[in-house]
């Protein structure tokens, strides 16, 4: 299955949007468009690692997966779920069927100062 992106942006510091662009599409290949704060482009799992192995200027790419429109915490994560995470890697599958639970102790852990072992 062939993993294509709409929307993928690359985070720039402010004023490095013309320079990143030029980059990026040196690298990729792909159409760039430039908005405050980053550049916008489209491409697939290639493009976008290509992107954040090469990129000097980006500090960060963000890929749109969906959107969600939910009232409560419990609605977000239902539909979380729902959303294609396999698509954002190659031969994975088309959406998230599991359940994720945190294994993490955090009652355990003090969260400023002290050290930071368990049963204090």
């Amino acid at each position: 299955m062939k993993v294509y992106f709409d929307q993928i942006f690359a985070v720039t510091a402010p004023g490095l949007e013309q320079v990143c662009a030029e980059e990026l599409q040196h690298v990729t290949g792909a159409d760039m468009s430039i908005e405050p704060g980053g550049v916008r482009f489209s491409g697939g799992l290639r493009e976008l690692y290509l992107a954040n192995l090469s990129s000097r200027i980006a500090s960060r790419f963000l890929v749109h997966v969906g959107e969600i429109r939910a009232r409560d915490f419990s609605a977000f994560y239902k539909k979380c779920v729902q959303l294609p995470w396999g698509a954002l890697s190659e031969g994975g599958d088309a959406g998230c069927d599991q359940g994720v639970e945190s294994k993490f102790p955090i009652g355990s852990y003090r969260a400023v100062g002290g050290d930071n072992r368990k049963g204090d």
